[in-house]
């Protein structure tokens, strides 16, 4: 009450902006968000009418809730987030992502996963407290921020509420319960077992949600059907769950997978080099996270102006890049598809699993070396594993610097003038 009170002292309408003629324009506003906003009218009636001696004591802890609501409150951050495409923002558009957050925050899993993070704080804190909290050291702000960027419409003329509801239904849907792209998936495990003598292996049926398959799961719906592999990939595409994408060789051609992951662990090694860039090529493509991570590090301490934060900082990265790269040449690659090498440089990571004394411990240095191989072929080799291959093959002289020019192709379609050659080598 105490926030709507100032919001009311403030000239803010709040029901107007919650259950006007302008709310939910473009979006089906489904009947639990109706019946909160009902609550809240009448809250808000009661709190036009109010005056603090009514109150009664005011909580010790008001003002640093208050503080912590305007800092890190969901529907707060995306007023903001929203903000920074349009001039005004409709309060519903804000209250239906704020609702989504504290949806998905309020199942028994979130709710154990807040808890635990937040124990270092007081352990008779309700929820919501903690959840509050959590938002402020986690920043849901950035979160939301970066989110809404990706989620932009690229390529098209629209105005600003057009823009925000797009970035809107993009984030959270467009069905009758609004809900950020959630997937959980239903497994079934199969679980040796004894019964005396006997041994058996018994099936049964596991919940997933932080780690899902991308394929053969199947969803919690009243139709039991099997999840969409196109679903499940804007779930992961996403910055909630889930965290955690176990694929075959299904997911190893065509798929992006970049927005939220930088790690790649194979459980087996594939035959051949080009099936390995294949596969970390999911997640090393246009502004992923390796690449917004790095731009983070080298300028997330520049001064903002308006508009999104994400966009300024690619334009200031795009000329910083291009005065640290070698020559000055710009190849339109960075810094959207990679940054220069030097300090704050977040890679994308490779793991693999090599048992103990198996064949895939030599087989694994056989593949890395014909990776650097390929890649130096066709013009895009790792400088520093470039340098190391040749490095050892000089050294154990098989091979010389005349071989390497002979075996090297120059794809970039910038070339050095001393080469004497205009356009592509």
């Amino acid at each position: 009450m105490a926030a709507l009170r100032l919001d009311s002292l403030a000239g803010f309408d709040v029901m107007e902006e919650l259950l006007g003629e302008e709310a939910g324009r473009g979006l089906r506003l489904d009947s639990r968000y109706k019946r909160e906003a009902a609550v809240l009218r009448q809250i808000a009636e009661e709190a036009n009418d109010w005056s603090p001696h009514e109150a009664g004591r005011f909580p010790v802890d008001l003002v640093d809730v208050l503080v912590d609501a305007a800092i890190a409150s969901p529907a707060v951050c995306a007023l903001r987030t929203y903000g920074a495409y349009a001039e005004r923002v409709p309060a519903w558009v804000a209250f239906q992502l704020g609702h989504a957050f504290v949806k998905r925050m309020n199942t028994s899993s979130a709710t154990l996963t807040v808890a635990a993070a937040m124990e270092h704080k007081d352990e008779a804190s309700s929820h919501w407290k903690n959840l509050l909290d959590y938002s402020c050291e986690g920043n849901l702000q950035a979160v939301l921020d970066e989110y809404a960027y990706l989620q932009r419409p690229v390529g098209v003329s629209l105005d600003d509420f057009e823009t925000v509801l797009r970035i809107h239904k993009s984030m959270v849907g467009q069905e009758d319960e609004p809900d950020f792209r959630n997937v959980e998936a239903v497994h079934g495990v199969r679980i040796p077992t004894s019964a005396g003598t006997k041994k058996r292996i018994d099936s049964m049926r596991m919940r997933a949600n932080i780690a899902a398959a991308f394929m053969d799961a199947k969803s919690r719906s009243t139709s039991d059907a099997v999840v969409s592999r196109s679903n499940l990939r804007e779930a992961f595409n996403s910055p909630f769950r889930p965290f955690v994408l176990v694929s075959t060789s299904v997911g190893q051609e065509g798929l992006d997978f970049h927005r939220y992951c930088r790690k790649v662990c194979h459980w087996n090694l594939p035959s051949n080099p080009i099936d390995l860039e294949q596969r970390e090529g999911r997640v090393n493509r246009y502004q992923g996270l390796s690449v917004r991570q790095s731009i983070a590090s080298r300028y997330g301490n520049m001064e903002f102006g308006k508009g999104p934060i994400w966009q300024q900082m690619f334009e200031t990265a795009e000329e910083g890049e291009l005065s640290r790269e070698s020559g000055g040449s710009h190849s339109g690659l960075l810094p959207f598809w990679g940054v220069t090498k030097g300090d704050a440089l977040v890679p994308v990571e490779r793991y693999a699993y090599l048992y103990p004394f198996s064949k895939d411990v030599a087989q694994y240095d056989s593949l890395i070396e014909q990776v650097y191989r390929y890649r130096m072929v066709i013009g895009q080799p790792d400088q520093e594993e470039t340098l190391r291959l040749l490095r050892e093959r000089v050294e154990d002289g098989t091979l010389s610097k005349d071989d390497f020019d002979t075996l090297y192709i120059n794809l970039c379609p910038f070339v050095k003038a001393e080469h004497g050659v205009d356009g592509c080598a």
